[in-house]
């Protein structure tokens, strides 16, 4: 895959810990949630939010931005409990940030409302 090369690249100009690596593994996330291989698209993502945190600090909109896209595809793949824990921590991001009426927190809202409404399905 491209992205791992152009990934290396990055990490050996800039660091592990350079911003655009972490796009990087976003775009590469993305790319594997399509080619279907969900647990590595999940490590990309995750990787990419730990990166954000470091740059960005933990209640960043960056780092909101990759869990509620983790979240998400954990929804795709019938892991609802876990993106009900990635899905409320960018809600509580996006609340503080931007507000209970902004459209990225009423979006995140929905999001969670239906993987606890999946995860309670399950659970049944």
């Amino acid at each position: 895959i491209r992205l791992d090369q152009a990934l290396d690249i990055f990490r050996m100009a800039f660091g592990d810990s350079h911003a655009d690596c972490a796009s990087i593994l976003v775009d590469a996330g993305l790319a594997l949630q399509a080619e279907g291989k969900y647990r590595t698209a999940i490590l990309r993502l995750d990787e990419a939010a730990n990166i954000r945190r470091v740059r960005f600090g933990g209640k960043s909109l960056e780092v909101a931005q990759v869990l509620r896209l983790t979240g998400e595809m954990m929804m795709k793949f019938g892991e609802s409990a876990k993106a009900c824990e990635k899905l409320h921590e960018t809600l509580r991001i996006h609340d503080k940030e931007l507000g209970e009426t902004h459209r990225e927190t009423l979006e995140t809202l929905r999001s969670l409302e239906e993987a606890m409404v999946a995860h309670r399905d399950h659970a049944a």
